[in-house]
């Protein structure tokens, strides 16, 4: 149950907020003195579920019923989150007040270079600005740094989770990991022994998911398990708001077409899973465990239940991931706050023939963009704009360099992305041949937000595989919306290995790495690859003055 002040008694009011300095100090800290990322006092004004965060469970609904409260904080809570929600000022605020009070605290981002960025733009900006802080800071006297500072009592430090020696150094009180599933697992695994010396042994994990059943869903799933479910305002209904049940509705077997299930005036609304009317306050009501009897404590939750959500733009985002699984990824984990499901998937025969078009390909074209995927010969993919869609003008294996350069000026090239990886040499040397008209590519890890790295200097650009792939498929899926059109005889097409090509490699999870990855079928896979690069020329600049950026070169598929 949460606490709505504004619906107390002045009398009451006074008392609880009285109390709540003394018997909930992590929450008195942050509603008094707090000051968020903006510098700017901390509301929970239409955050019925965020406030419940800063105390132990179940203790405002205990406070308003008369019952006396639990005040001690649980010493092991997981937060399965979704991006942007506040989870880290809340971090903060336990982390400050418990340290101040002597406890050693540890707090671990994923890497080192977070770790300074963190430490610079939010911790020091409150320790500047806020004055409880700032005396905290004085009374600890001492080190000030962005690995260790001296705070109140006790001592904080710093850390990125891929530096194995900052976590073997001193024995730890309480430990805040922030962005768990993005740590170095392999190091983190240190973090217990820093916490056996510790009569405390206090410890959060706090992440957007990845994948199910590993980092924070793993943690999650064996902890008490809260949901938070939303009151409806019509027919006191409580239950978990679920995108797929109560805002979008699938129409079609593949889960590639979805209709919003109710729209009010133009915006998307939430629909009560009972009555059927909107859902208009989903950050109204109170955490539920699914197994109440496990002392690990854990809470998941979406922004399907924060005040600030905007539908129509996370339905627009929805529709832009439909049929792109590294897209479709993302905006589980970090507006649904949910793990995502492995899954395969891959490009069928039936899908490629939907993109069949009433057309064999030219030998010329009048401007188009190139892929090329070398190797012992050198596949490329050229496509050309018509009629919103990308008509597959060229595609197969060439024996030399120099056939890639009769290719070029044959369609017409605009832009063209290559494999810069397998002969470096020849492939800056082909970039040089055709100024401001080709960019080498380089796959790097999968996993990041960011599509793609660029280096002006040296036109190169860094993709993750997956991603690159990925890419491909969707313009087959969604081959109506600006996708692939592929000639009559498609199946003919560069001696048959545009079929073999595209058809053979399959989507899978790979528990070993983590992350889905596509195979490499002994059919080959050069096409597909060269596919993916077209793609990529499209939206890369098409001259050496368009843009700017730095990246560091190098890495193998």
């Amino acid at each position: 149950m949460s606490l709505d002040l504004a619906q107390l008694s002045k009398h009451k009011l006074l008392r609880i907020n009285e109390s709540l300095n003394y018997i909930a100090p992590v929450f008195g800290i942050a509603r008094v003195f707090h000051l968020n990322r903006h510098l700017k006092p901390m509301s929970f004004v239409n955050r019925d579920w965020l406030q419940d965060l800063y105390v132990p469970p179940g203790f405002f609904g205990d406070l308003v019923s008369g019952v006396s409260p639990k005040t001690k904080m649980p010493r092991y809570i997981v937060f399965q989150k979704p991006v942007q929600v506040g989870l880290t000022e809340r971090l903060l605020v336990e982390f400050f007040y418990y340290v101040s009070l002597g406890l050693r605290g540890l707090y671990i981002m994923p890497n080192q270079t977070m770790r300074t960025s963190f430490v610079q733009d939010r911790v020091d900006k409150l320790i500047k600005y806020v004055p409880r802080y700032r005396q905290w800071m004085a009374e600890g006297g001492q080190s000030d740094s962005v690995i260790q500072k001296h705070f109140g009592k006790g001592t904080m430090r710093f850390v990125g989770s891929n530096a194995r020696t900052e976590f073997v150094e001193n024995p730890v009180d309480i430990a805040m990991a922030d962005e768990y599933d993005e740590c170095d697992m392999d190091n983190m695994d240190q973090l217990k022994d820093r916490l056996k010396a510790s009569e405390y042994k206090m410890v959060r994990y706090a992440s957007r998911p990845s994948y199910e059943n590993i980092g924070v869903d793993f943690l999650y799933k064996r902890t008490c398990r809260f949901r938070f479910l939303s009151k409806c305002g019509h027919c006191g209904d409580l239950r978990e708001i679920d995108w797929f049940k109560h805002v979008v509705c699938q129409m079609d077997d593949e889960g590639h077409e979805f209709e919003l299930r109710k729209v009010e005036d133009g915006v998307p609304q939430i629909e009560c899973g009972k009555c059927g009317r909107a859902v208009d306050q989903p950050w109204v009501g109170e955490w539920v465990a699914e197994q109440p009897g496990n002392e690990k404590i854990g809470y998941q939750f979406g922004r399907l239940i924060s005040f600030d959500t905007d539908l129509k733009e996370l339905w627009d985002e929805f529709q832009t991931a439909l049929g792109d699984e590294t897209k479709m990824q993302f905006f589980v984990n970090s507006n649904l706050g949910r793990a995502y499901a492995p899954g395969g998937n891959k490009i069928t025969e039936a899908l490629m023939e939907r993109c069949k078009g009433d057309y064999l390909m030219p030998s010329t074209s009048t401007g188009s963009f190139m892929g090329v995927d070398p190797g012992g010969r050198h596949h490329a993919f050229i496509w050309e704009p018509c009629e919103g869609r990308k008509r597959l003008v060229f595609c197969g294996g060439v024996r030399d360099w120099a056939g890639l350069g009769l290719l070029m000026e044959q369609y017409n090239v605009e832009n063209c992305v290559i494999d810069g990886a397998y002969d470096p040499t020849k492939a800056k040397e082909f970039r040089d041949d055709f100024p401001g008209r080709v960019w080498l590519a380089f796959y790097k890890g999968n996993g990041s937000l960011k599509e793609w790295d660029l280096d002006h200097e040296h036109r190169g650009v860094r993709i993750g595989r997956t991603q690159n792939l990925d890419a491909v498929l969707t313009k087959v899926i969604k081959f109506k919306e600006g996708g692939f059109l592929f000639p009559v005889n498609w199946k003919q097409a560069g001696n048959g290995e545009l079929k073999d090509h595209f058809t053979a490699p399959t989507r899978f999870f790979d528990e070993k790495r983590g992350t889905h990855v596509w195979s490499k079928p002994d059919a080959g896979d050069h096409l597909l690859h060269a596919a993916g690069y077209s793609l990529l020329a499209e939206k890369l600049p098409g001259s050496a003055s368009e843009w700017s950026g730095f990246i560091t070169i190098g890495g193998t598929r």
